[in-house]
């Protein structure tokens, strides 16, 4: 028990924004991994990586959350993972990056293909705004940032 099984690694770099975002409704990153489970009594170790991370601010406390889900399962939520209080403004600043990480050790219970993925949303109130990923730092609409992965590890139960 405890050992690794197999090792499934995603990596993303394409340029991924959704605007208009009202509150509650997240939208898929691109994110996104599979692993088979060889038993269901084993355990898939997740991490990730969100790197390009790009707000606008419309109106205030429009900061990017994201969440990991297991197929529609939420799993994990991060909210605000850059703040800056204010309105009308980019996030970072332009010429900065901002990437964020996070890891879940779920216990899916399937020997069917499993499928982990990210999705983001422009913050916690108001409608409008802007977010993205794998983008360049005060304006969503470039890409850069180095590029986004997951990777997926089985871990024997």
């Amino acid at each position: 028990a405890g050992h690794i099984i197999q090792i499934k690694h995603q990596f993303y770099d394409t340029l991924t924004v959704e605007t208009g975002t009202t509150a509650g409704n997240y939208t898929d990153t691109g994110i996104t991994a599979t692993i088979r489970p060889r038993s269901a009594s084993n355990k898939v170790f997740i991490m990730y990586n969100i790197e390009g991370i790009v707000a606008y601010i419309s109106s205030y406390h429009k900061e990017p959350d994201f969440k990991l889900l297991r197929g529609s399962t939420d799993l994990q939520e991060h909210i605000n993972i850059i703040f800056k209080g204010g309105t009308t403004m980019f996030i970072p600043t332009s010429g900065e990056q901002a990437g964020f990480s996070s890891m879940y050790l779920d216990s899916p219970s399937s020997t069917s293909d499993v499928t982990y993925k990210i999705q983001m949303k422009a913050g916690t109130s108001g409608s409008g705004g802007k977010v993205g990923i794998n983008a360049y730092g005060g304006q969503s609409t470039n890409k850069g940032g180095g590029g986004s992965s997951m990777l997926l590890m089985e871990v024997a139960g």
